[in-house]
């Protein structure tokens, strides 16, 4: 009897050996537990890793908790819920890996499902297109959303045979749903056919931003001429 009770005690010791660091809470967590949790994630995933994140006391276990966290999101359709945590890790995080692994899994995850376009650009000219003249592209810009941080528009390309008059690039405060009217002046020097790009850059916050890249055709005669605004490259 004696011996089947301490084959019973020396079991029980080994079954609390091997699942303590699964069971006492983030500080105790191991990377084969985050392995376990990412073949058959729990439904309160996101509480227990971020829960491993903040309080864990290894670093690298913290690290493989946001790639676990991202992996699992991404299968299960579910990156809504983790951007926003992610994103307060990849700027206010002090660990160095810890926070660059949070703005990879960022990235990834912008890859794979990019948000709804909130930036409009669109482009029109002004003047007569004729070799010597003096004509102003017409930038008109707008958001869906406020920005804290001015937008960025302007010339990233302009070829020889074209002179700027005025400032190629220009930062502009938009409001929702409040275009804005940016205009640059060109001299148009020589014949020929001419491809201008033009980017505009809104910042939603340190992390988040979103580039159009627009371009304007131009051919030049000694009389007239042609205009039309482009779609960019696929």
């Amino acid at each position: 009897m004696k011996r089947i009770i301490l084959v019973a005690s020396v079991i029980v010791i080994i079954i609390i050996a091997v699942t303590v660091p699964f069971t006492m809470g983030s500080g105790r967590v191991d990377v084969q537990y985050l392995e376990s949790m990412r073949l058959d994630p729990p439904d309160d995933y996101v509480e227990q890793l971020e829960s491993i994140v903040r309080e864990n006391d290894d670093p690298y276990v913290r690290e493989r908790a946001v790639f676990t966290m991202t992996d699992i999101a991404i299968d299960g359709n579910e990156t809504d819920q983790i951007v926003d945590f992610l994103k307060d890790l990849a700027m206010n995080e002090k660990d160095d890996n810890v926070r660059t692994a949070a703005y990879a899994n960022v990235d990834l995850i912008r890859d794979l499902f990019p948000p709804e376009s909130k930036g409009s650009l669109e482009l029109s000219l002004d003047g007569d297109i004729r070799r010597g003249a003096a004509v102003e592209i017409v930038a008109e810009v707008s958001s869906t959303v406020d920005l804290e941080e001015a937008a960025i528009v302007g010339i990233i390309s302009l070829p020889d045979g074209i002179a700027p008059v005025s400032d190629g690039v220009v930062k502009v405060k938009l409001a929702a749903g409040v275009p804005q009217r940016v205009g640059y002046d060109l001299r148009l020097d020589d014949t020929g056919e001419y491809i201008i790009s033009f980017a505009l850059k809104l910042s939603f916050d340190r992390i988040d931003y979103e580039v159009i890249h627009k371009g304007v055709y131009l051919a030049v005669s000694e009389s007239g001429g042609d205009f039309f605004e482009m779609e960019p490259e696929e």
